[in-house]
Protein backbone atom coordinates (compact mmCIF):
# COMPACT_ATOMS: atom_id res chain seq x y z
CA UNK A 1 0.00 0.00 0.00
CA UNK A 2 1.04 3.68 -0.77
CA UNK A 3 -0.49 6.94 -1.65
CA UNK A 4 -1.60 10.54 -0.37
CA UNK A 5 -5.37 12.01 -0.47
CA UNK A 6 -8.73 13.17 1.48
CA UNK A 7 -11.78 12.46 -0.50
CA UNK A 8 -15.21 13.70 0.06
CA UNK A 9 -18.35 13.20 -1.37
CA UNK A 10 -21.37 14.62 -1.03
CA UNK A 11 -24.85 16.16 -2.90
CA UNK A 12 -25.45 19.68 -4.22
CA UNK A 13 -27.83 21.24 -1.82
CA UNK A 14 -29.38 22.64 -4.63
CA UNK A 15 -30.49 20.32 -6.52
CA UNK A 16 -32.83 17.64 -4.99
CA UNK A 17 -32.23 15.10 -7.46
CA UNK A 18 -29.84 12.17 -6.67
CA UNK A 19 -26.81 14.26 -8.11
CA UNK A 20 -23.98 13.40 -5.84
CA UNK A 21 -20.64 15.38 -5.37
CA UNK A 22 -17.53 13.93 -4.93
CA UNK A 23 -14.91 16.00 -3.84
CA UNK A 24 -10.52 14.69 -3.17
CA UNK A 25 -8.48 16.56 -0.90
CA UNK A 26 -4.95 15.71 -1.51
CA UNK A 27 -2.73 15.79 0.76
CA UNK A 28 1.14 15.40 1.29
CA UNK A 29 2.60 12.40 1.53
CA UNK A 30 6.16 10.53 1.66
CA UNK A 31 6.39 9.73 -1.83
CA UNK A 32 4.87 12.42 -4.04
CA UNK A 33 5.18 10.15 -7.33
CA UNK A 34 2.65 7.81 -5.58
CA UNK A 35 -0.27 10.55 -4.21
CA UNK A 36 -3.56 8.97 -4.79
CA UNK A 37 -5.13 11.47 -7.33
CA UNK A 38 -8.84 11.07 -9.59
CA UNK A 39 -6.66 12.74 -12.18
CA UNK A 40 -4.41 10.10 -12.22
CA UNK A 41 -4.76 7.99 -15.08
CA UNK A 42 -1.61 6.00 -14.56
CA UNK A 43 -0.09 3.34 -12.14
CA UNK A 44 -1.71 3.53 -8.24
CA UNK A 45 -4.06 6.20 -9.86
CA UNK A 46 -7.64 6.82 -8.81
CA UNK A 47 -8.90 7.52 -12.17
CA UNK A 48 -11.29 5.09 -12.89
CA UNK A 49 -12.70 4.79 -9.37
CA UNK A 50 -13.76 8.41 -10.21
CA UNK A 51 -15.34 7.59 -13.36
CA UNK A 52 -17.17 4.71 -12.59
CA UNK A 53 -18.68 6.56 -9.23
CA UNK A 54 -19.48 9.57 -12.08
CA UNK A 55 -21.29 6.99 -14.18
CA UNK A 56 -22.63 4.96 -11.81
CA UNK A 57 -23.84 6.82 -9.13
CA UNK A 58 -23.63 10.14 -10.62
CA UNK A 59 -20.79 11.87 -8.74
CA UNK A 60 -19.00 14.90 -10.00
CA UNK A 61 -15.12 15.58 -8.89
CA UNK A 62 -13.28 17.68 -6.80
CA UNK A 63 -9.89 17.98 -5.36
CA UNK A 64 -8.25 20.06 -2.49
CA UNK A 65 -4.51 19.84 -0.60
CA UNK A 66 -5.50 19.32 2.89
CA UNK A 67 -3.52 22.67 3.66
CA UNK A 68 -6.04 24.84 1.41
CA UNK A 69 -8.07 27.16 3.72
CA UNK A 70 -11.38 25.86 3.00
CA UNK A 71 -9.96 22.33 4.57
CA UNK A 72 -7.45 23.70 7.29
CA UNK A 73 -8.61 23.96 9.48
CA UNK A 74 -11.64 22.00 9.24
CA UNK A 75 -14.95 23.25 9.68
CA UNK A 76 -18.32 22.03 10.08
CA UNK A 77 -19.97 24.96 7.58
CA UNK A 78 -17.33 23.91 4.92
CA UNK A 79 -18.21 20.54 5.52
CA UNK A 80 -21.76 20.61 5.09
CA UNK A 81 -21.01 21.43 1.10
CA UNK A 82 -20.47 17.57 1.43
CA UNK A 83 -22.75 14.08 1.83
CA UNK A 84 -19.17 12.53 2.39
CA UNK A 85 -15.46 13.20 3.11
CA UNK A 86 -12.88 10.39 2.40
CA UNK A 87 -9.53 10.34 4.34
CA UNK A 88 -7.49 8.59 1.93
CA UNK A 89 -3.70 9.89 2.16
CA UNK A 90 -3.85 12.52 4.40
CA UNK A 91 -0.67 12.66 7.39
CA UNK A 92 -1.85 15.87 9.42
CA UNK A 93 -2.68 15.65 13.02
CA UNK A 94 -6.01 17.17 13.44
CA UNK A 95 -6.46 19.64 16.46
CA UNK A 96 -9.29 18.52 18.95
CA UNK A 97 -11.53 21.37 17.90
CA UNK A 98 -11.03 20.15 14.22
CA UNK A 99 -12.23 16.37 15.61
CA UNK A 100 -14.67 18.43 17.11
CA UNK A 101 -16.23 19.99 13.68
CA UNK A 102 -16.08 16.79 12.33
CA UNK A 103 -18.27 15.27 14.40
CA UNK A 104 -20.65 17.87 14.21
CA UNK A 105 -21.17 17.51 10.03
CA UNK A 106 -21.29 13.62 11.25
CA UNK A 107 -24.21 14.45 13.65
CA UNK A 108 -25.87 16.80 11.29
CA UNK A 109 -25.71 13.84 8.84
CA UNK A 110 -22.45 14.06 6.95
CA UNK A 111 -20.49 10.43 6.31
CA UNK A 112 -16.77 9.89 6.36
CA UNK A 113 -14.71 7.49 4.75
CA UNK A 114 -10.99 6.58 5.89
CA UNK A 115 -8.34 4.68 4.92
CA UNK A 116 -4.59 4.82 5.35
CA UNK A 117 -1.40 3.29 4.40
CA UNK A 118 2.58 3.22 5.20
CA UNK A 119 3.61 5.85 2.29
CA UNK A 120 1.11 8.59 4.51
CA UNK A 121 4.12 8.30 7.30
CA UNK A 122 6.56 5.15 8.26
CA UNK A 123 6.19 3.87 11.49
CA UNK A 124 9.04 5.36 13.52
CA UNK A 125 9.34 1.57 15.34
CA UNK A 126 7.99 -0.92 13.53
CA UNK A 127 8.41 -3.71 16.42
CA UNK A 128 6.41 -1.63 18.51
CA UNK A 129 3.62 -1.18 16.12
CA UNK A 130 4.05 2.81 16.29
CA UNK A 131 1.90 4.06 14.21
CA UNK A 132 3.18 6.96 10.97
CA UNK A 133 2.29 9.84 10.65
CA UNK A 134 -0.88 8.68 8.41
CA UNK A 135 -2.35 6.39 10.97
CA UNK A 136 -1.77 9.34 13.87
CA UNK A 137 -3.82 11.82 11.26
CA UNK A 138 -6.42 9.05 10.90
CA UNK A 139 -6.65 8.49 14.30
CA UNK A 140 -6.69 12.00 15.68
CA UNK A 141 -10.72 11.96 13.88
CA UNK A 142 -11.40 8.19 14.37
CA UNK A 143 -10.63 7.76 18.43
CA UNK A 144 -13.92 9.59 19.34
CA UNK A 145 -16.05 6.52 16.90
CA UNK A 146 -14.50 4.29 19.09
CA UNK A 147 -11.49 3.44 16.34
CA UNK A 148 -7.96 3.23 15.50
CA UNK A 149 -5.86 2.55 12.77
CA UNK A 150 -3.22 0.16 12.87
CA UNK A 151 0.03 0.47 10.72
CA UNK A 152 0.54 -1.07 7.01
CA UNK A 153 1.46 -4.91 7.71
CA UNK A 154 3.03 -4.92 4.06
CA UNK A 155 0.50 -8.39 3.58
CA UNK A 156 -1.86 -9.41 0.72
CA UNK A 157 -5.03 -9.92 2.58
CA UNK A 158 -8.45 -11.29 0.66
CA UNK A 159 -11.65 -10.91 2.92
CA UNK A 160 -13.60 -13.46 2.08
CA UNK A 161 -17.87 -14.37 2.94
CA UNK A 162 -15.70 -15.97 5.97
CA UNK A 163 -15.43 -13.12 7.57
CA UNK A 164 -18.40 -11.11 6.99
CA UNK A 165 -20.14 -10.20 10.36
CA UNK A 166 -23.63 -9.33 8.75
CA UNK A 167 -23.97 -10.70 5.02
CA UNK A 168 -26.89 -8.77 4.40
CA UNK A 169 -25.53 -5.56 5.19
CA UNK A 170 -26.02 -2.92 2.32
CA UNK A 171 -21.87 -2.38 2.36
CA UNK A 172 -21.30 -6.24 1.45
CA UNK A 173 -24.60 -6.91 -1.05
CA UNK A 174 -23.32 -9.00 -4.16
CA UNK A 175 -19.78 -9.61 -2.89
CA UNK A 176 -17.96 -12.84 -2.26
CA UNK A 177 -14.30 -11.16 -1.48
CA UNK A 178 -12.09 -8.28 -1.49
CA UNK A 179 -8.19 -7.91 -1.74
CA UNK A 180 -5.92 -5.43 -0.32
CA UNK A 181 -2.10 -5.38 -0.54
CA UNK A 182 0.05 -4.07 2.84
CA UNK A 183 -3.20 -3.08 4.95
CA UNK A 184 -4.10 -1.39 8.00
CA UNK A 185 -6.15 -2.83 10.00
CA UNK A 186 -8.68 -1.21 12.43
CA UNK A 187 -8.98 -2.06 16.13
CA UNK A 188 -12.13 -1.75 18.15
CA UNK A 189 -11.62 0.77 21.17
CA UNK A 190 -15.53 0.60 22.19
CA UNK A 191 -18.57 1.54 20.94
CA UNK A 192 -20.24 3.00 18.71
CA UNK A 193 -17.50 1.09 16.19
CA UNK A 194 -18.89 -2.01 15.09
CA UNK A 195 -17.19 -4.79 13.21
CA UNK A 196 -18.33 -5.40 9.68
CA UNK A 197 -15.34 -7.39 8.23
CA UNK A 198 -13.54 -8.87 10.32
CA UNK A 199 -9.78 -8.66 10.95
CA UNK A 200 -8.55 -11.42 13.70
CA UNK A 201 -5.73 -13.94 12.87
CA UNK A 202 -3.67 -11.41 10.96
CA UNK A 203 -0.52 -10.20 11.06
CA UNK A 204 0.31 -6.48 12.63
CA UNK A 205 3.49 -4.83 11.14
CA UNK A 206 5.15 -5.74 13.98
CA UNK A 207 4.23 -9.56 13.38
CA UNK A 208 1.70 -9.90 16.71
CA UNK A 209 -1.43 -11.44 15.40
CA UNK A 210 -4.97 -9.78 15.71
CA UNK A 211 -7.62 -10.95 18.28
CA UNK A 212 -11.40 -10.25 17.56
CA UNK A 213 -11.18 -6.95 18.23
CA UNK A 214 -9.60 -6.02 14.90
CA UNK A 215 -11.60 -5.36 11.64
CA UNK A 216 -11.32 -5.35 7.82
CA UNK A 217 -14.38 -3.12 7.96
CA UNK A 218 -15.45 -1.15 10.66
CA UNK A 219 -18.37 1.43 10.77
CA UNK A 220 -20.38 3.12 13.07
CA UNK A 221 -23.51 5.15 13.10
CA UNK A 222 -23.71 8.53 14.57
CA UNK A 223 -26.80 11.25 14.88
CA UNK A 224 -28.13 11.15 10.98
CA UNK A 225 -24.49 10.45 9.95
CA UNK A 226 -22.50 7.37 9.00
CA UNK A 227 -18.51 6.93 9.29
CA UNK A 228 -16.77 3.79 7.71
CA UNK A 229 -13.34 2.85 7.75
CA UNK A 230 -11.30 0.05 5.44
CA UNK A 231 -8.57 -1.63 5.47
CA UNK A 232 -6.31 -0.35 2.65
CA UNK A 233 -6.43 1.94 -0.72
CA UNK A 234 -4.73 -0.46 -3.49
CA UNK A 235 -8.02 -2.43 -3.38
CA UNK A 236 -9.63 0.74 -5.98
CA UNK A 237 -6.54 0.96 -7.98
CA UNK A 238 -6.49 1.50 -11.41
CA UNK A 239 -6.74 -1.63 -13.48
CA UNK A 240 -4.53 -2.63 -16.57
CA UNK A 241 -1.72 0.18 -15.94
CA UNK A 242 0.45 -2.14 -13.52
CA UNK A 243 -0.91 -0.76 -10.00
CA UNK A 244 1.07 -2.26 -6.75
CA UNK A 245 -0.90 -5.44 -5.35
CA UNK A 246 -4.51 -5.26 -6.30
CA UNK A 247 -6.71 -2.88 -8.79
CA UNK A 248 -10.30 -2.06 -8.76
CA UNK A 249 -10.88 -4.82 -11.47
CA UNK A 250 -10.01 -7.79 -9.20
CA UNK A 251 -12.25 -9.98 -7.47
CA UNK A 252 -15.23 -7.96 -6.21
CA UNK A 253 -13.35 -4.71 -5.01
CA UNK A 254 -15.07 -2.65 -8.15
CA UNK A 255 -18.78 -3.74 -5.94
CA UNK A 256 -17.25 -3.12 -2.84
CA UNK A 257 -16.21 0.49 -3.80
CA UNK A 258 -19.54 1.09 -5.07
CA UNK A 259 -21.22 -0.30 -2.33
CA UNK A 260 -19.02 2.19 0.13
CA UNK A 261 -20.03 5.31 -1.60
CA UNK A 262 -23.62 4.31 -2.19
CA UNK A 263 -24.49 3.50 1.28
CA UNK A 264 -22.12 6.40 2.95
CA UNK A 265 -23.95 8.77 0.07
CA UNK A 266 -27.25 8.04 1.70
CA UNK A 267 -28.22 10.22 4.68
CA UNK A 268 -30.09 8.14 7.27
Amino acid sequence: AIADAIITLGTSRSDQRSLRYLSVLKLRGTDKSEMISVYNTGRNGYSQLADFLGSEQGHMIDQLNDLDPPVNPLRVDHLKQYDLVVFGSNNREFAAQEAGHLNAYVEWGGTILVFSDSRFGLSPNRKNNEPGAGDRSDNSILAQYGMQIQHDNYTVVTADASRFVTPTHPLLSGIKSFKGEGVSLIKRLGPPAQILVRGDGLPLTNGQITDGTYAITMLAEVGRGRVVATFDRNTWFNAGVGSDGTDISELDNRRYAYNVFDWLGRRR
